[in-house]
């Protein structure tokens, strides 16, 4: 019962979200935006205190997981750009309004 409260709520959240930034997420899990000033957006976050995600730094950039020294574009551009934001079943009304306001800011 309580898992699909969880997903009823996270669903809410999202389609606020997907309202707000124009998007069409469908995660359960994470909620990705894209940010070309993602360095600013993480320290204004910081003072905020709102805890941002970098997702994600590329795996192919890591020697350990890149024997054949791949070039993968797309993947390091967005790891330059995305952030994972609070998005969880506990988020009030108020904690949504200040993510976007962060984010759109």
């Amino acid at each position: 019962k309580r898992l699909d409260e969880k997903k009823e709520r996270l669903s809410e959240v999202r389609a606020i979200y997907n309202g707000e930034f124009e998007l069409n997420n469908t995660s359960e899990h994470l909620y990705r935006k894209k940010k070309k000033k993602r360095a600013e957006l993480m320290l204004k976050a910081k003072e905020q205190g709102i805890t941002l995600g970098i997702h994600y730094e590329c795996a192919h950039l890591n020697p350990i997981f890149n024997q054949t020294h791949l070039s993968l574009p797309k993947s390091e551009a967005e790891a330059k750009t995305t952030v994972s934001i609070p998005y969880h079943e506990k988020l009030s009304k108020q904690d949504i309004e200040k993510v976007i306001k962060l984010v759109n800011g």
